[in-house]
């Protein structure tokens, strides 16, 4: 966290009146300065999407590693604001049985098992018959 918020600040001090121009971030640091990145949650995903860009705008190559910490912290958090892709059927189907790739599973009980053993020995000695 505190790396993080170090390395915002050298950031934003690398560039005169980035702070003004650059509102989200400067945001952000007094966030990192007061109270960590677990308040990254209660941020709307149109800010994290600015301040995202933001910093890959004020990034040069190679980043500080607190950098990539942050920037890796507001795209985990970017992502958890997603919403969970849209389930196709209904809610409690496990699986669709209305395609053509389905194998279809038939239980037989013990009067056609032993029809099929009769069937299988008489083909294997047609002589002798049960």
């Amino acid at each position: 966290m505190v790396t993080m918020q170090r390395a915002l600040t050298e950031l934003l001090d690398s560039r005169s009146s980035s702070r003004s121009a650059l509102r989200h971030l400067a945001a952000l640091e007094q966030q990192l300065k007061a109270g960590g990145d677990q308040r990254f949650d209660r941020l709307s995903a149109a800010s994290l999407q600015t301040m995202l860009r933001q910093l890959d705008n004020l990034i040069e190559p190679p980043p500080p590693v607190g950098a990539q910490v942050l920037m890796t912290s507001l795209l985990e958090a970017l992502e958890r604001k997603r919403p969970p892709p849209p389930r196709t059927g209904p809610p409690d189907q496990i699986s669709s049985f209305f395609v053509d790739h389905k194998l279809e599973v038939r239980e037989f009980g013990p009067s056609v098992l032993g029809s099929l053993a009769q069937a299988q020995a008489a083909q294997e000695d047609p002589e002798r018959i049960t």
